[in-house]
């Protein structure tokens, strides 16, 4: 379930981009650049709505059900699809994997420092 919400949340952002240079009249083809806008566009939108509605799961599942209905212009478009998505989906994968590496070291080395601080009493 982890992975679905990641891939919907990254799928989102590029929403919001798509719809940010649509605003602006770009005409980009680089998933980079929409992802790096989408973000812009929803950290604009979080400080621009947050002074007048609750930041709550379904104000969250709104704004995520809209990127991906800005996501599906992108379907529309035909932007180098198959090759980006590709793209995203081992990047996604390589990152989540290094969050969970990450979260197992971590929780290694503390274990690892209790034992050896209890071996020393």
């Amino acid at each position: 379930m982890f992975y679905i919400n990641y891939f919907l949340i990254s799928f989102s952002i590029l929403g919001y981009g798509v719809l940010f240079s649509k605003l602006l009249g770009l005409k980009i083809r680089n998933f980079g650049f929409i992802g790096f806008y989408g973000l812009s566009l929803l950290t604009f939108l979080s400080y621009l709505t947050a002074p007048f509605f609750v930041h709550s799961f379904t104000f969250n599942t709104f704004v995520l059900v809209l990127g991906l209905v800005f996501f599906s212009l992108i379907l529309k478009e035909k932007i180098n699809l198959k090759k980006n998505i590709l793209n995203i989906f081992f990047i996604t994968i390589l990152k989540v994997k290094i969050i969970f590496l990450k979260r197992s070291i971590i929780k290694f080395i503390n274990y690892f420092l209790i034992m050896m601080q209890l071996e020393s009493y």
